[in-house]
């Protein structure tokens, strides 16, 4: 709801939404650490790969955290029209067993 607001409220004053321009991201992978008080304590693994979903064009990304020596594992996968940015699908997945704190199996595909 508060994004219809929002483009009301744009719309209004004579402005739009940014362009999502997919040939502005590449593909390619980046490690990053998760640092408390100078200290490493996981790592956040972020892929980008140009690929196919239904002969179309699409962004494969996807975004795995890990704190605590796994003890925190968390994996988030979008699936994107490569020009638009749209999504298509996502899916996420938190922690090993289901006793687990947080854990969650989440899909969505888009229509």
């Amino acid at each position: 709801m508060k994004t219809v607001i929002l483009l009301a409220a744009l719309a209004t004053a004579g402005m739009s939404a940014p362009k999502m321009e997919g040939a502005r991201l590449h593909a390619g992978a980046t490690c990053y650490a998760i640092v408390v008080n100078d200290k490493p304590i996981g790592t956040t693994l972020l892929t980008v790969t140009a690929s196919r979903n239904a002969g179309k064009p699409v962004w494969d990304i996807v975004v795995h955290q890990k704190v605590g020596n796994g003890a925190f594992d968390m994996r988030d996968h979008f699936i994107v029209d490569r020009k638009t940015l749209l999504p298509v699908r996502m899916d996420s997945q938190r922690g090993q067993e289901r006793t687990e704190k947080g854990w969650h199996r989440v899909s969505i595909e888009y229509g």
